[in-house]
């Protein structure tokens, strides 16, 4: 007899399935598929000159057999957690402590033991939810609970601000009763729509929990410090109950899973167990790797003066083919440029599902993720916008967007006509 938690951890996701699909279909037809589906990091020299560096630094050191073949602490790597110190003292001015650090092993991960850890039942049988304060978000985090029926967002309230522009805003109106609230979680900035929260924003998320101890996640892979993708002014609070959160996986090491939570001690320990008992310890090696990087200033300076750079130049030239080749007399808008990675595109009163689009694009050879995979938490068929978006990696070759470009606006204009 299997468990209820086997059933629903072995469901398939919304982004499962859509990936599933997606490499079958670059397996049968690569040759002639232009993807902006996934995200893959640009390949930089820059980037490979500075980790071979520092491998090369490391496997010559005198701590190199140390790192691979002694167990340490569930908690931490000391010389990583030193230059985490050092690193935030800089930039943030703020002064931590070994207590309010740990390493986890990916988002993925964490999340699981905060989601499981601060919702659900607690010990007097009340149900706590996870809330979601913004939408859509990182669809990610839908499939890290053990049971059904744990989220609860709001719905998106897009607001038009240019011709062709759009923003996503906060709508605490609808926030829900503090009451059910055990987790709140939130990307910054936002996987997938380019959305950065402003700081009057997260000022509200702040306010709403300022009597209670409920814990606030704010999953920062995309922002400050690093890799500091971000093109508008987004200040980084330590707010009391807050849990920040940081990736090197996307300072271009995605596979090695090296995840850094900090702030709330009290919190970190609860994280802390959760991790001791299902991982023992995170990487020692790749720990020491970003250690080594980190305490020089390569990886800020490579994130500062290359990377964010090239991304930017990236997006400029995706701007110019949607301003080019997009038709001008549909509704069509691209989310306000807060960060680059991705380009997220709303379509107004799209005639057919972005499921249907992605249909379409895939026979022309273009590849997608439809925005209703980043849905968490709502009833999506009550919600028309919920399929009317999709999300374009800019990560691919300068002609293979401008052909994808070319081919999104063809279909689009069939459909709409």
């Amino acid at each position: 007899m299997i468990s209820k938690i086997w059933k629903k951890m072995t469901k398939l996701s919304w982004v499962r399935k859509i990936m599933n699909d997606i490499i079958l279909t670059l397996k049968e037809n690569s040759w002639n598929i232009i993807n902006m589906s996934a995200w893959n990091p640009l390949v930089f020299i820059e980037h490979e000159q500075l980790w071979k560096k520092h491998t090369k630094l490391l496997l010559s050191s005198d701590e190199f057999v140390n790192i691979i073949w002694r167990y340490w602490s569930s908690k931490w790597y000391n010389p990583l957690i030193q230059a985490l110190k050092k690193y935030f003292k800089d930039e943030f001015s703020y002064i931590a402590e070994n207590e309010n650090i740990l390493i986890t092993t990916g988002s993925q991960s964490m999340f699981f033991y905060a989601i499981n850890a601060f919702a659900w039942k607690t010990q007097d049988s009340n149900f706590k939810k996870v809330f979601l304060p913004q939408s859509p978000d990182y669809t990610g985090y839908n499939s890290m609970w053990l049971d059904e029926n744990m989220f609860i967002s709001i719905p998106p309230k897009p607001v038009k601000v240019a011709k062709h522009s759009y923003k996503y805003k906060l709508d605490i109106t609808n926030f829900p009763d503090i009451k059910d609230v055990g987790i709140i979680i939130l990307s910054r900035p936002c996987n997938p729509t380019w959305n950065v929260l402003t700081d009057e924003e997260m000022q509200q998320i702040y306010d709403y929990t300022e009597w209670t101890d409920i814990p606030i996640f704010i999953d920062s892979a995309y922002g400050t410090p690093i890799p500091n993708l971000v093109y508008t002014d987004m200040k980084t609070k330590f707010y009391k109950n807050t849990i920040y959160s940081m990736s090197f996986s996307k300072a271009w090491l995605p596979w090695e899973r090296i995840w850094v939570a900090i702030w709330n001690s009290k919190i970190i320990k609860v994280l802390e167990n959760f991790h001791a008992n299902l991982s023992i310890m995170s990487s020692r090696f790749w720990q020491a790797l970003v250690a080594s990087a980190l305490s020089n200033w390569d990886l800020k300076e490579i994130s500062k003066n290359i990377i964010k750079q090239k991304y930017k130049a990236k997006f400029d030239l995706v701007n110019k083919y949607l301003e080019k080749y997009m038709p001008d007399n549909i509704s069509w808008y691209k989310h306000k440029v807060e960060w680059a990675m991705f380009v997220f595109i709303w379509f107004e009163n799209l005639l057919v599902t972005d499921d249907e689009l992605y249909g379409l694009l895939k026979k022309r050879g273009v590849l997608f993720v439809p925005w209703n995979t980043f849905f968490n938490g709502i009833d999506k068929n009550k919600i028309k916008h919920s399929k009317e978006c999709l999300r374009l990696s800019i990560t691919v070759w300068d002609e293979e967007i401008k052909k994808a470009i070319k081919i999104l606006s063809k279909v689009v204009s069939e459909v709409y006509n």
